[in-house]
C-alpha cells in the first residue's frame, strides 16, 4: 500500500509539473479570456449582457441599410413576418405587479419577452408572471429563456404556466453567438463597430468554454486520467474546503469579539461539506445582535454571512429562535413580516438598516448585499476553475479575513448601533 502511495505522489508532482508548463503555454495564445468583462470581473453580470444587447438591439446600424441586427436576432428565435411589423424594444420593462422583464418586443400583433440568466436563480412565478402580462395584453406571444447552455427553468419559475408552447428555451451557444456572427459580417469595414462584437464574442466562448484550451498531451492513458480526477477530486476539494472553514471561522472568531455581538452562531454541516455534498445547504455564519420574546416566542435581529451561488452575502433581518429535537433552529422570518409580530421591533431596525445608506440593498428574506474582497471584487467559491480569483484565497486567505473582518464590524455592526 506504502509503494502504492509514494508512485501515486510521484506520478501526481510529474503531472503538475507538465501542467504548470501547459498554461504557461496557454496564457502565452490569444485567448477568449482576453477580453475586457472577463478582466474586470463583470463577465457574469447579467446587467452587463442586457446592457450590451441593448445596445446591438437600438444603437448600432450597420450602414449599408440592409437587416437590422434586431431583425437579425428575431429571424434566428425563429420569429416570422418580421417584415410586415415593426418593433419596439425596452429594456428592463417593468410592468407592475408582473416583475421586471429584461427585454420586451412588441409589435401590434405580438409581444416578446426575453428573459436572461447567467448564474442568477429563477425568481418566484417569475415567467408565468409574464405570461400573465401577456394574456392581459391580449395580443400573441412568445417568452424566450436565455442561458449559457439553453437549460429549462425551474419549476417554481413556471409553475402555473398556461400555454408551454409559448415558452421555449435558447441559447448564448446556439442562438446568440450565431447571431453575433450575422451582426458582425454586416459591419466588417466599419473598425470600432465590428471591435465591439468581437470583444462581446470574446466575452461570450470564455463564458460557455466553446474556445476551451485542450492540455493536449496531458491525458496520454487512463492512469493519467484517473490521477488528475484524483488530484481535483481528494487534493484541491480538500483544501478548498479547509480555505472556506477558515475563512468563515476566521471572520466570525474576530467579529464576536465585537461588544454589541450577543452570539455568533454558525452551521457546520453546510461549511465543513460545501465541496462534498452540495445539498447540505448555504455556508452561513450569523451574529445575533439584539433578542425580542414575544408570546412565549424568541425572535432576533442579525447579521449574517451565506455563500450563494452567485458571490458571498451580508444579510440584514429577523430570526425565529425554537428548540426541536433537543437541537437549536434558527428559521428567516420575511422581512416585513416582523412588522405584524411587533411594529415596534421592526421599525427600529428597519431604521438602523435605512440608515446605514446602502445603495446596493437587495430584499428576498433578508436585506442583503454582496461583500467584496480586498480588490473589491465578488468572491465566488462554487468557481474553483484554473481562472478563478477564489483560487487566490490559497495565499491570500488570512489577509481577506482581517479585510472583511474589519469592513464589516465598522461598516456594518458599529454604524447599526451607532444609528
Amino acid at each position: 500500500m506504502e509503494e502504492n502511495k509514494e508512485f501515486d505522489n510521484k506520478k501526481l508532482k510529474e503531472l503538475i509539473d507538465k501542467s504548470k508548463d501547459l498554461m504557461k503555454d496557454y496564457l502565452s495564445r490569444d485567448s477568449s479570456e482576453l477580453n475586457i468583462l472577463n478582466i474586470i470581473g463583470k463577465a457574469a453580470d447579467e446587467h452587463n449582457h442586457s446592457k450590451i444587447l441593448n445596445t446591438l438591439f437600438t444603437k448600432i446600424h450597420p450602414k449599408n441599410g440592409r437587416d437590422s441586427f434586431i431583425t437579425l436576432f428575431l429571424k434566428k428565435i425563429g420569429i416570422e413576418n418580421i417584415d410586415e411589423d415593426e418593433f419596439s424594444v425596452e429594456r428592463e420593462y417593468r410592468c407592475d405587479p408582473y416583475g421586471q422583464m429584461d427585454f420586451k418586443f412588441e409589435s401590434k400583433n405580438l409581444c416578446i419577452v426575453l428573459e436572461i440568466k447567467i448564474y442568477a436563480e429563477d425568481g418566484q412565478n417569475q415567467l408565468r408572471r409574464y405570461e400573465q402580462y401577456c394574456l392581459e395584453n391580449k395580443k400573441d406571444y412568445k417568452i424566450f429563456y436565455l442561458t449559457l447552455d439553453g437549460h429549462k427553468p425551474s419549476e417554481q419559475s413556471i409553475e402555473g404556466f398556461e400555454n408551454e408552447n409559448k415558452l421555449e428555451c435558447i441559447s448564448f451557444k446556439e442562438h446568440i453567438l450565431p447571431w453575433l456572427e450575422d451582426c458582425l459580417k454586416l459591419v466588417k469595414d466599419e473598425e470600432i463597430k465590428a471591435s465591439f462584437i468581437l470583444q462581446y464574442i470574446s466575452t461570450l466562448k470564455n463564458l460557455i468554454e466553446e474556445d476551451k484550451y485542450k492540455m493536449a498531451g496531458l491525458i496520454e492513458k487512463t492512469e493519467d486520467a484517473r490521477a488528475i480526477a484524483f488530484l481535483y477530486e481528494k487534493v484541491l476539494k480538500d483544501e478548498m474546503q479547509e480555505i472556506l472553514k477558515n475563512f468563515l471561522y476566521g471572520i466570525g472568531e474576530r467579529i464576536e469579539k465585537n461588544k454589541n455581538v450577543l452570539e455568533y452562531i454558525h452551521f457546520d454541516n453546510s461549511i465543513e461539506d460545501y465541496y462534498i455534498e452540495k445539498t447540505s445547504g448555504v455556508p452561513s455564519i450569523y451574529f445575533l445582535l439584539e433578542k425580542f420574546e414575544k408570546d412565549e416566542k424568541i425572535y432576533y435581529f442579525n447579521f449574517g454571512i451565506e455563500v450563494i451561488k452567485d458571490g458571498l452575502i451580508g444579510c440584514l433581518g429577523f430570526y425565529e429562535y425554537y428548540e426541536k429535537n433537543n437541537e437549536n433552529n434558527y428559521d428567516w422570518i420575511k422581512y416585513e413580516e416582523m412588522k405584524n409580530i411587533d411594529s415596534y421591533f421592526f421599525e427600529k431596525w428597519d431604521k438602523k438598516v435605512r440608515q446605514l445608506n446602502r445603495k446596493d440593498l437587495k430584499t428576498f428574506n433578508a436585506k442583503w448585499f454582496y461583500l467584496l474582497d480586498s480588490q473589491r471584487k465578488k468572491i465566488y467559491f462554487n468557481d474553483i476553475s484554473p481562472s478563478s480569483r477564489t483560487l487566490d484565497l490559497i495565499d491570500n486567505v488570512d489577509r481577506e479575513v482581517e479585510y472583511l473582518s474589519k469592513y464589516i464590524t465598522e461598516n456594518i455592526i458599529e454604524k447599526l448601533f451607532n444609528n
